[in-house]
């Protein structure tokens, strides 16, 4: 612990592990705590606050979560907003602010996926309100959306259905049929779009490899020489 504070603090990127050492570490919470105090960088409060997660920190962090919260560093404020969430002593307030961030970052639209469990009122009040993005970042508990995600399959622009496969697929849990409407919409000429399609292919390779190398055997077969090749290329990664 003393290491990998010493090296964060002299900016060695291997004091970043200090991210993730767990509870069992939990006698170095002060340390952290009198690290953030000192140094305001924002690749140290990121750390040391993600540290906090990490070791699941009580009340003695509480100061620090608020006063990171203010920050005026948006990545600093996003990891806050998540340990105010999790750990912090407004939840409330935390997750309010993780959600305002993420409709408009994409950091805190990443941390969102991390969400503790959510009250059902609430998450029946997001199922209703909550773009897309949010709705496939806080996945399942949003399962009440599934009628409105399906709907919006048939959207008229391809952006919005790529959007809709994506929270299908992270809502629903299952690789089908997010899969088959993402294939159909790879075969646009648009790069960017293959890419956002290729970032939710990832995602799906990554939870589900097994059955997803399986699907993607079959995509290697597509009359679409853009589909086949995507998928051979991730078969070979």
């Amino acid at each position: 612990m003393d290491r990998l504070l010493a090296l964060l603090k002299h900016g060695d990127p291997e004091g970043t592990k200090l991210a993730t050492l767990g509870p069992d570490h939990a006698q170095g919470v002060p340390a952290i705590l009198e690290l953030m105090a000192a140094d305001d960088r924002r690749f140290v409060q990121t750390t040391c606050l993600e540290a906090l997660l990490s070791i699941g920190a009580g009340a003695e962090a509480a100061p620090a979560i608020t006063h990171a919260i203010k920050s005026r560093d948006p990545a600093v404020v996003n990891v806050a907003a998540l340990a105010m969430w999790k750990i912090g002593p407004d939840k409330s307030a935390g997750f309010d602010r993780l959600l305002q961030q993420a409709q408009n970052n994409v950091t805190a639209l990443q941390l969102l996926r991390r969400a503790p469990p959510l009250p059902a009122d609430l998450a029946a009040d997001l199922s209703r309100t909550q773009p897309l993005r949010i709705l496939a970042a806080l996945g399942e508990p949003m399962r009440a959306a599934l009628p409105r995600i399906k709907a919006a399959l048939d959207a008229p622009t391809a952006d919005e259905r790529i959007a809709a496969a994506n929270a299908l697929y992270h809502v629903s849990g299952n690789l089908q049929p997010a899969l088959d409407h993402l294939a159909i919409e790879f075969r646009t000429e648009n790069y960017f779009l293959r890419q956002r399609i290729h970032i939710v292919w990832v995602d799906m390779i990554s939870a589900h490899p097994d059955a997803m190398k399986t699907e993607l055997k079959k995509l290697a077969k597509s009359e679409h020489a853009a589909v086949a090749e995507m998928a051979r290329s991730m078969i070979r990664d």
